[in-house]
C-alpha cells in the first residue's frame, strides 16, 4: 500500500497535469496509477483541441472520470474512449486501497459496493474508511493546494 505523503506527492502531480488542473477529482490511493496512466494517454494523443477531466472519482466500485473535449472530430472522440474504458476495467480489478488485484464486492449489508482485495475485502466498512482517512486528508489539501507541483 502507498504511504499517505508519497500518495499526496503523486496526487500533487497528477493535478498539475493538463487533464486533472480543474474540476473535481477523487483518487483512491489504489487508484493513482490509473488516473496516471489515463493522463500519459491522453497527453500522448495528436493535439486538435483541449481534454479536461471535469470530474472523476469511485463510481458504483470502479474508478470513473468525465472527460471534455472542444473537438468535432469523431476519431479524437473514438481515441479518448479506450483509455476511459480501460481505466474503468482496470479500477473494478484493482483493490481501491492497496492497487493489489481486486474485484468489486458488496461491503456489509448494504449496497455499498467497492473494488478491493480478498484482504481488504473482509473487513468491516468502518475499517476500510479508517484506512481511506489518511488519503482523504490528503486528497483535501491537494485541492486545496490547486494541484501546484511540491
Amino acid at each position: 500500500m502507498i504511504e499517505p505523503e508519497e500518495y499526496r506527492r503523486r496526487l500533487r502531480a497528477l493535478l498539475a497535469r493538463p487533464l486533472f488542473r480543474k474540476g473535481s477529482h477523487a483518487v483512491n490511493p489504489g487508484w493513482i496509477g490509473i488516473a496516471e496512466r489515463l493522463a500519459d494517454a491522453v497527453e500522448a494523443l495528436p493535439r486538435g483541441g483541449t481534454v479536461r477531466c471535469s470530474q472523476c472519482g469511485e463510481k458504483f466500485g470502479f474508478w470513473k472520470a468525465y472527460l471534455v473535449f472542444d473537438f468535432s472530430d469523431g476519431d479524437m472522440r473514438d481515441a479518448l474512449t479506450g483509455p476511459m474504458r480501460e481505466a474503468e476495467v482496470v479500477s473494478s480489478q484493482t483493490c481501491l486501497v492497496c492497487g493489489g488485484p481486486g474485484e468489486i464486492v458488496q461491503v456489509c449489508d448494504d449496497l455499498w459496493h467497492l473494488a478491493l482485495c480478498p484482504e481488504h475485502a473482509g473487513l468491516p466498512r468502518d475499517e476500510i474508511s479508517a484506512l481511506l482517512r489518511p488519503f482523504v486528508e490528503a486528497l483535501k489539501q491537494g485541492a486545496a493546494d490547486d494541484g501546484k507541483p511540491a
